[in-house]
């Protein structure tokens, strides 16, 4: 029931028109939306000032934990230090006394053993002597066949 005078093609035109501006303001109407919502996100209602107020508060608790837990770190870490030395210097005179009572042990043993003990010990310091003059003895022989010389032999 159009008339005839009326162009078709300047309704679809119009149409596509009113289509394309409801379209561009839905879309603006969306971004416009998600602006207002990240501002009052991060500016509350009070606007940008408390914003910064708050995160000046919540750096400053920050900073404030920081130094309660570096106090009690450094606290922590003297006490340890302090520790550490005694534990140190009861390692030193377990050590000095360890050497004390093996010296005495052996003071002991050869106080026990007397002379029977020295004379093993000075038999066994010869033959091991005797030993070493064997080998030096083989080595000037092996020395004298290549025609060498030494002081020793």
């Amino acid at each position: 029931m159009i008339r005839k005078d009326i162009n078709k093609r300047l309704l679809v035109m119009i149409a596509l028109l009113l289509a394309l501006l409801l379209l561009s303001i839905v879309f603006y109407e969306i971004r416009l939306w998600n602006i207002f919502s990240h501002y009052k996100k991060n500016f509350g209602l009070y606007g940008p000032q408390s914003s910064l107020f708050e995160r000046l508060n919540r750096t400053s608790a920050i900073k404030e934990t920081a130094l309660i837990d570096k106090k009690y770190l450094e606290k922590r870490y003297a006490d340890l230090l302090g520790q550490n030395e005694k534990l140190t210097e009861k390692i030193e005179s377990l050590k000095e006394e360890l050497t004390l009572v093996k010296s005495r042990e052996e003071y002991q043993k050869a106080r026990d053993e007397g002379p029977v003990a020295q004379f093993r010990l000075i038999q066994e310091k010869n033959t091991e002597i005797a030993r070493l003059k064997e080998d030096i003895r083989e080595l000037c022989l092996k020395l004298s066949s290549y025609n060498i010389t030494e002081k020793i032999c």
